[in-house]
């Protein structure tokens, strides 16, 4: 298995996130169940695109953190590594540029990349506004032609949903260009979001164990696979014997805790992938898998389609879920390690591959 390294992305949370239509109450029919994800989709594609030369700006400046730090550790000066690597934690986990670094050189490129991001801020949000406002009016015409064709009900839950992004819409207008607050919104394919705090980690055998938590902490930061082994821990506490790596961490608020024995992979979808049924279908719903004759697509309420067929799915624990199609006997499908594909059982010739586009 190879080892791989992800550079975090900024995105203004309020824009994209924001405030989501609520959960309807009438169960919408699979077709416009399906219609209505499509559109959610598109609108969300259009916004990602839109803040793409935000994303940029975030990765020229985590890149200027870094060299910052390596120069600083090569000149042997502790304090500035110490420094900078503290910003770079910061900008991982939360997104966020305050503009109080004191040492000149954090300062200078921090203070360029604020300006530079606010320009920038400037220029999408008419691109921001205008896709927003394409949904809102997308689903009002859907809701009048509903109603023109007697699916009153149908009609009346879309029109909830209008007015509710209507109200979104109103709040993305009068929202601050830059939220202070990262928030990685969920697209077709991507990982969920997800808030990973370590708590603590220890590294070693039942006698002899030492804690290795900022070690830990700094490879989620960095969205890094790592190694339950002496290279990868820094130190061995009891040389010639197996350990254990042993972490617990907060993800969205629940703690939780995961093992590794001596020389197992620790990838990073292990702490920020769905943790359980509900993350799961958090996830999953709004997502396009493909494997070049057909595709599964997760619409909203339980919805799920393959190719022509029109069925409904319930997770089974973390990377599990069963589908029933066209009414029929329930079919298990499991997802990979990183989440990246599904298998049908039973057939392992059908595998489903995530895929970016709507």
């Amino acid at each position: 298995m190879k080892l791989r390294h992800a550079i975090p992305i900024l995105a203004c949370s309020l824009w994209l996130t924001g405030v989501r239509a609520p959960a309807q109450e009438t169960r919408l029919s699979p077709s416009t169940a399906i219609e209505i994800e499509h559109l959610r989709n598109l609108r969300d594609e259009a916004v990602l695109k839109a803040k793409e030369p935000l994303v940029e700006l975030e990765e020229k400046y985590q890149a200027t953190l870094a060299k910052i730090r390596d120069q600083a550790q090569a000149a042997g000066k502790a304090d500035l590594v110490g420094v900078a690597e503290a910003s770079l934690q910061e900008l991982a986990e939360s997104g966020i540029a305050d503009g109080e670094a004191l040492h000149p050189d954090l300062a200078k490129a921090e203070k360029i990349y604020l300006v530079q991001q606010q320009k920038l801020a400037q220029q999408i949000q008419p691109f921001v506004h205008k896709a927003e406002k394409a949904y809102v009016d997308q689903l009002t015409k859907m809701a009048a032609d509903l109603g023109k064709r007697d699916e009153l009900e149908d009609s009346v839950a879309v029109e909830d949903q209008a007015t509710a992004a209507a109200r979104h819409l109103a709040q993305v207008m009068q929202a601050p260009l830059i939220a202070l607050k990262k928030s990685t919104p969920l697209v077709p394919g991507a990982m969920p979001p997800s808030s990973v705090r370590i708590v603590k980690a220890t590294y070693g055998t039942w006698d002899k164990s030492i804690e290795v938590t900022d070690k830990v902490r700094s490879y989620i930061a960095n969205k890094s696979d790592f190694w339950s082994n002496p290279g990868s821990m820094g130190a061995d506490p009891n040389p010639g014997w197996n350990k254990h790596l042993q972490v617990t961490f907060e993800k969205n608020g629940k703690t939780r805790e995961r093992g590794w024995g001596e020389n197992s992979a620790a990838i990073y979808e292990a702490f920020a992938g769905p943790q359980d049924a509900e993350e799961l279908q958090l996830w999953v719903t709004g997502t396009r898998w493909r494997n070049g004759r057909e595709d599964i697509v997760f619409a909203v309420g339980g919805v799920v389609t393959k190719g022509r067929m029109i069925g409904e799915w319930a997770p089974d624990g973390n990377n599990k879920f069963n589908a029933r199609w066209n009414g029929g006997e329930p079919v298990v499908y499991e997802f990979d390690e990183r989440w990246t594909q599904i298998t049908e059982k039973g057939s392992k010739e059908r595998i489903f591959k995530r895929t970016l586009k709507p």
